[in-house]
């Protein structure tokens, strides 16, 4: 028995493996972005599609959903057992580090004469050739890339690596402006580090007109007075709008809604490129024509555009002592481990402020954290510190010493309390949290502590009141096989079967729940008054109770009348094998048969469906908590595969795939219990 246990445990590893893989990789090619609802409720409806799409990406990559399928997998991993944590940070001689609340983007000016870099403290977009520099806004200041730019306007030696874009058919030319900007010397910057710095500014792009009938491409008919026409159907039709132009339906080439519109149409549309504004297209409504025995060529027919809105990027220029200097940003990071170097600093006994950074300002200082104890013991007398009293179920408070360069800030540079705070770094700590929720950012195990309980409330109740009653209902019913109480039964017990949870749960709501058409006499919601707080022990209990009446109604009678049936049938069975007839035979009570004999053997179709029900106990009914608005295991999951919270589905399938299979272990482990003929060898 052993050996065979150990054999069915070690098997449970690749069965895990390809569950998690293959549910990976149906969340992945499900249909939705995981980032769209995060992306609405950061305000990007009011944005335009370029916003949108910038904001989609630093979501993605902020949880590495823009990595390799492969490294997204491992990362799923890795987040098992790794917490994100926040750690204090102190200096190496233990001063407090602080950060600005709001930071505005660090832009730097690489000068191409001496190869030396600056700092811009602030710019303003000024119009090409304006001597005067005087800032106008950006839609102003852009100007369109030529040839002549670069050959006549910039120095040969200039780096401009990131900032020529070639030329494509189809979307507009890239743009540039020049900045003036005050600017101060720093320490020399990688490359590889950086990015082109651009500026967003509005521009008019061509929208390609589409019929709303049909969802087909409009053309001007220069012939005959440039009237709309499209063809549809073999047929051609002069397109009457029913709006004018600048009230037609602007959709940008990402909107989901858009692809609806024009399905035949939309593998046929110029890919969305990096760096260039996302296609535009209008969708146009009116009366159609139809044009019969019309000769009409389209490829000798102009497509008919309307100007839309559309946000660019221009990447810009600061001139300094005749030349230009490219201007460039940080480079945002790249997966899930390594953080935005935010900007980190330190007041010293002067009073003066300087900037911790560490080979540059681009590169993290070097840093070691330590839990709150062990910190306490390494901070000198005189420090203001004072060690945190841990509670219980308070998270442990952890402290980091970080080691780089003190760099004087520009002089004159000061910082009111109110503009800044205490500096903490990410760090990661080895801790069980089995993933974590893209829309709530807690993990698994902390949903998990207030909603397992939850969960466990109702279907351990459940699971009781199901046995208690089911087993000795089927075997009266195998009993009295053929008499009327087995007629009955089987009657009943097919009528609770046929009946959905989610009507039984809904007619409850609407005639016994409080706010329904009906008796109004148990609670509608959730699994405790308002009031709960202020009740005796006695009467939260009463009060969880009433609240579990009507959830667990609906969770009991479909299982009681299956778990009813398979008793009976299970019972039958045993009536008609040889040892019973021996058993009757030797004059053996009808009692001792049914409960010593026939009873045993009959528990095992039982210990199957044990089995099975062991991950629903810990998992939910996903039915039951929605329509009951009960925080449990199944609504949260629910809300993961609606959210499209991808490490919440995995883990959860994880989580139910251990408990399947430890529950058909436990099942084959009672088999041998219950019935001595069966032996694992």
């Amino acid at each position: 028995m052993l050996t065979y246990i150990l054999r069915r445990i070690l098997f449970m590893f690749p069965t895990l493996i390809g569950i998690t893989i293959m549910v990976f990789l149906i969340v992945r090619f499900a249909p939705g972005s995981p980032g769209s609802a995060a992306v609405a409720g950061s305000g990007g409806e009011q944005m335009d599609a370029e916003g949108r799409k910038k904001l989609l990406e630093d979501h993605e990559r902020r949880f590495g959903l823009n990595l390799p399928l492969h490294q997204q997998y491992f990362r799923w991993w890795r987040n098992m057992f790794v917490s994100e944590n926040q750690a204090k940070a102190w200096t190496d001689d233990f001063k407090q580090i602080y950060t600005p609340r709001s930071m505005e983007t660090e832009y730097f000016a690489f000068d191409p004469a001496t190869s030396n870099w600056h700092q811009l403290i602030s710019f303003s977009p000024y119009k090409l050739g304006d001597t005067t520099r005087e800032e106008v806004s950006p839609e102003e200041a852009i100007f369109t890339q030529t040839d002549d730019f670069y050959t006549n306007t910039i120095p040969e030696n200039a780096n401009v690596r990131s900032y020529r874009l070639e030329q494509v058919e189809g979307f507009p030319d890239p743009r540039h402006v020049f900045v003036d900007a005050e600017t101060f010397p720093i320490e020399t910057l990688d490359f590889d580090l950086l990015i082109a710095a651009p500026l967003s500014a509005k521009i008019g792009v061509d929208a390609m007109v589409w019929s709303n009938f049909g969802g087909v491409p409009i053309y001007i008919d220069a012939a005959h007075d440039d009237r709309l026409v499209y063809f549809w159907k073999n047929n051609w039709y002069q397109m009457e709008p029913n709006r004018p132009e600048e009230r037609w339906d602007i959709f940008s080439q990402d909107d989901p809604s858009f692809r609806s519109k024009i399905p035949n149409y939309f593998s046929q549309l110029p890919a969305i490129k990096k760096h260039r504004p996302i296609p535009r297209h209008a969708v146009v409504s009116g009366k159609p024509l139809l044009l019969e025995d019309a000769q009409l060529d389209a490829s000798a027919m102009q497509r008919k555009t309307v100007i839309a809105s559309a946000s660019i990027d221009a990447h810009m220029w600061l001139e300094r002592d005749g030349g230009l200097w490219p201007v460039y940003s940080a480079r945002p990071s790249e997966g899930v481990t390594k953080q935005d170097v935010q900007f980190k600093i330190v007041q010293g006994n002067d009073g003066t402020w300087s900037r911790l950074i560490g080979d540059s300002r681009l590169v993290e200082p070097s840093f070691q954290h330590y839990e709150a104890g062990d910190f306490a013991e390494l901070v000198p007398e005189g420090a203001d510190f004072t060690a945190p009293v841990r509670q219980d179920g308070d998270p442990m408070a952890y402290y980091a010493t970080m080691s780089g360069t003190l760099v004087p800030m520009p002089e004159g540079t000061t910082f009111d309390k109110r503009e800044i705070r205490r500096y903490s770094h990410p760090i990661s700590v080895f801790e069980v949290t089995l993933g974590r929720s893209i829309t709530s950012h807690t993990t698994v195990v902390q949903e998990m502590k207030t909603r397992l309980w939850v969960t466990l409330k109702i279907n351990i109740l459940a699971f009781i009141i199901i046995y208690i009653v089911a087993i000795p209902t089927g075997m009266l019913m195998a009993m009295k096989r053929g008499k009327l109480f087995d007629t009955g039964s089987n009657v009943s017990l097919l009528a609770l079967w046929s009946v959905p949870s989610v009507l039984s749960a809904t007619l409850f709501i609407g005639y016994l729940a409080v706010g329904g058409n009906g008796f109004e006499i148990f609670p509608s919601n959730g699994l405790t008054s308002n009031n709960y707080d202020e009740l005796t022990f006695l009467g939260k209990f009463k009060d969880q109770l009433w609240h579990l009446v009507l959830p667990v109604t609906c969770s009991v009678y479909a299982g009681f009348a299956y778990l009813s049936k398979q008793m009976r049938a299970s019972m039958l069975e045993n009536f008609t094998m040889d040892y019973v007839r021996t058993a009757k035979a030797k004059g053996v009570s009808q009692k001792n048969i049914v409960f010593v004999h026939v009873l045993r053997n009959s528990m095992i179709p039982l210990i199957t469906i044990v089995a099975t029900i062991l991950p629903a106990m810990i998992t939910g009914s996903v039915i039951i908590e929605k329509i009951f608005n009960i925080e449990g295991m199944g609504l949260f999951t629910f809300s993961a595969v609606q959210n499209r919270d991808f490490d919440v589905v995995q883990s959860m399938a994880l989580i139910a795939g251990v408990l399947n299979l430890t529950g058909l272990l436990l099942a084959d482990i009672c088999y041998a219990i219950v019935d001595p003929r069966i032996a694992y060898k």
